[in-house]
């Protein structure tokens, strides 16, 4: 009896060893399992054209698919409204004025800022990137990090082997205008295809796709063209550049046309993204993924006066944002005030790299995990000397506060009973008078963006290369009594 609980006892031990091996050997793979990562930008894309999020139209079956199993983020915005500086804020977690690509196509990154891509590599993975729009081209610095970084763009015989700005600044014109005449997903697809399946497999690894089709001109492939407005009959030419009949005057006809070939672009990137997930499911790594979607900013359809993408306001700078991670992100819409400064820091906390200091966006993983709601202010800008653009904005949840320094007009909207942003609370006067009922939120904005100016990261050592507060803003802050 004794030796038979003896042995009893011993099966007993040599079981619950088992078992802790197994289990400390399951924790050590978690402990050091690092997803893939997806990123795919679509350039130009409004949120609320997505079915999604609730348009009328079934635009984007393959993404409402993988939206219905991860994250629908309602209150994303961008940094701004363009691809570019958009972008850089991705890339580095910065807004523009930190990052310093933010006027025009005269800037590179610093060197001593480190993007997404090289966070990466770093980190042991694979980084395959592809662009297909001409303000991604490799020496604005959006290359760094990457193994391989493909053009897929209709210019990319043009501009090939050229590494700075100075050289690239007398192509970008015609790379722009040949850009818009392209149809560049199939590319996408077939450079995404053929690297997928000569990758080395040993290593995770991080693919950025960036999707140019959405952006004008609206030039779907057939069927697409006629997918949404197959019996038009007018003379409506869809060219951005230099088309008088594009302009407050167009005709309710002629417009709901070029939004519906604009939905077009959509349902056709929406086909390709659909192509690529498939890949993904078929492979079986989809559940090891963290797949991320998003646009760079919105377009404009009159809502304020203008076509395309010139100002700071929601239909431009509130994006989608879709986030699918298996047993991480929830299956839910939430209503956090997210940004595109959050996207580098969220990435680096999934795969286990301590987020710098100097970055001031935040996880997302970490926002939802601790229910952070406290009110955010986010930053928003657009400068363009050459289109004599200087506007500065922070929205928060609920209000968002314009300052058009260029035009001498600051505007202050209530979002949540003026989503549409019609009716300014800051009337059209001179001099400017500000309400006793906006004044608060309207002085936390510019001290939030004299803060955001003054508090640099650490990378801008000499005083040279730290910007100062434009002249035009600082005699505006004087006016209107909020600083010295």
């Amino acid at each position: 009896m004794v030796l038979k609980k003896k042995g009893i006892s011993l099966s007993i031990i040599l079981i619950l060893c088992s078992i802790s091996i197994l289990s400390c050997t399951k924790n050590n793979k978690t402990d050091s399992f690092k997803p893939n990562v997806i990123f795919i930008s679509i350039d130009s894309l409004r949120r609320d054209h997505l079915s999604c999020y609730g348009y009328f139209r079934e635009t984007s079956p393959n993404i409402d698919k993988l939206a219905a199993k991860g994250t629908i983020f309602e209150n994303a915005v961008s940094t701004t409204c363009w691809t570019l500086p958009s972008h850089m804020s991705m890339f580095t977690g910065l807004y523009n004025m930190q990052h310093g690509v933010d006027d025009d196509n005269t800037n590179a990154l610093r060197t001593g800022i480190k993007t997404m891509p090289e966070f990466m590599r770093e980190n042991g993975y694979l980084t395959y990137g592809i662009f297909s729009g001409p303000f991604l081209h490799p020496a604005f610095g959006f290359s760094r990090g990457f193994d391989q970084y493909v053009d897929c763009s209709s210019s990319k015989d043009l501009a090939q082997n050229i590494n700075e700005i100075q050289k690239l600044t007398p192509y970008l014109s015609k790379m722009h205008f040949e850009s818009h005449e392209d149809i560049t997903g199939n590319k996408i697809y077939e450079a995404f295809s053929k690297w997928y399946s000569e990758r080395d497999r040993s290593r995770p690894y991080f693919a950025f796709l960036h999707m140019w089709d959405v952006h004008y001109d609206y030039k779907p492939p057939p069927p697409y063209d006629k997918l949404y407005d197959p019996h038009y009959q007018g003379i409506m030419s869809t060219s951005f550049n230099n088309n008088p009949r594009l302009g407050p005057h167009i005709c309710t006809r002629d417009l709901e046309h070029l939004i519906a070939l604009y939905d077009g672009e959509i349902n056709w990137t929406d086909y390709i993204i659909g192509q690529i997930l498939d890949k993904l499911r078929k492979s079986g790594e989809i559940d090891n993924t963290m797949i991320v979607i998003t646009s760079d900013h919105g377009e404009e359809f009159l809502e304020h006066g203008q076509f395309g993408h010139d100002n700071l306001y929601d239909e431009l700078v509130r994006i989608p944002l879709i986030i699918y991670f298996k047993g991480t992100f929830p299956n839910k819409r939430l209503d956090y005030h997210i940004s595109h400064i959050d996207l580098l820091p969220t990435i680096l906390d999934i795969i286990g790299n301590t987020i710098p200091d100097y970055i001031p966006g935040l996880s997302i993983k970490r926002i939802i995990e601790e229910n952070n709601k406290k009110e955010r202010p986010l930053l928003l800008e657009l400068t363009s000397k050459a289109r004599n653009k200087l506007i500065k904005s922070v929205r928060a949840e609920e209000w968002k506060f314009l300052y058009d320094i260029g035009n001498s007009k600051p505007s202050f909207y209530d979002l949540k009973s003026d989503p549409d942003e019609k009716h300014s609370l800051i009337p059209l006067q001179e001099p400017v008078i500000i309400p006793d009922s906006v004044k608060d939120k309207t002085k936390i904005s510019l001290k939030f963006y004299e803060r955001i100016n003054n508090t640099l990261p650490h990378f801008r050592t000499e005083e040279s290369d730290k910007p100062q507060l434009d002249s035009a803003t600082v005699e505006h802050l004087k006016a209107l009594g909020y600083i010295n």
